[in-house]
């Protein structure tokens, strides 16, 4: 009985939230992954509905992203603002695509007609997408100036979503995690 009680801890409040929150994102992303590719599926945009990768480029993944450390470490400075820079780019385009279903919902629900304002990338880019992008835009900046943990989490969140619908991972799974579960030991530990 004494040993049920030393279990105690995980009821508290940061392994429980840590918890909540792992579920949700997977969840989360799991729901827009599948939502994603029925879209695609249904207008037929099956090119741009998935990146899959194959054997080698899932091998590379843990490699590059040592090569990545190394060179953060020694140079981090100069390294720093490009992966700042890459990495804001990353959270508004992921921001814009975990958002923009919960916009179209909304303003199918209030009966909003918004007509199309211009092209971009080749696709139709309304007003409210318009206000949208400027939301995303603003939400990463004010992480950039703040450096506030939740919109480190919002923002690494949304780029999990993205990335899980996205890319697609055949048959090279267990492969991959079991590369990148050493890799993070590795250079945990190192």
């Amino acid at each position: 009985m004494e040993s049920l009680w030393k279990l105690l801890y995980l009821l508290e409040p940061a392994p429980v939230t840590l918890s909540v929150t792992a579920v949700a994102v997977t969840f989360g992303s799991a729901f827009q992954a599948l939502n994603y590719e029925k879209e695609m599926e249904q207008n037929r945009d099956l090119s741009e509905a998935s990146i899959t990768l194959d054997r080698s480029q899932a091998l590379m993944i843990p490699e590059m992203s040592s090569c990545s450390l190394l060179l953060m470490f020694y140079l981090f400075s100069s390294v720093s603002q490009l992966l700042t820079a890459f990495t804001a780019i990353a959270s508004v385009s992921s921001l814009f695509f975990c958002l923009s279903p919960h916009v179209a919902y909304l303003k199918s629900q209030f009966g909003l007609t918004d007509p199309y304002v211009s092209r971009c990338c080749s696709k139709l880019f309304t007003r409210i997408q318009a206000l949208l992008l400027l939301a995303c835009i603003g939400t990463v900046a004010a992480w950039l100036v703040s450096g506030h943990w939740i919109l480190n989490n919002l923002l690494g969140i949304s780029i999990c979503i993205a990335f899980v619908s996205h890319v697609q991972l055949p048959n090279i799974c267990a492969m991959l995690f079991i590369q990148l579960f050493v890799y993070d030991i590795f250079w945990v530990f190192f």
